[in-house]
């Protein structure tokens, strides 16, 4: 990485609205840019998901997770309900 003196640029409230830096510094950027890999980074998140599935494969033996969960969310609505005085 390199270091790029900016400035911020604010509206007339004070929040940052934009950044200005100098061409060269853009141009320096720009050709990083174009170097690195054309993974999107939706494929990044997909490979990152996908490796937690497969890190995670075969931990739950307790039957089908799907019915479990279901069964603590309709246990959870219950004790909602039982708690909520208007219901």
């Amino acid at each position: 990485m390199f270091d790029v003196p900016k400035k911020i640029l604010r509206a007339e409230d004070g929040t940052p609205v934009a950044v200005q830096i100098e061409y060269d510094d853009w141009k320096r950027i720009e050709e990083k840019l174009q170097t690195l890999p054309l993974d999107s980074a939706e494929d990044n998140d997909e490979t990152a998901f996908e490796r937690v599935l497969n890190a995670s494969q075969g931990t739950w033996t307790a039957g089908d997770g799907l019915e479990y969960q279901r069964r603590l969310q309709a246990e959870w609505d219950r004790s909602d309900n039982l708690s909520d005085p208007d219901s």
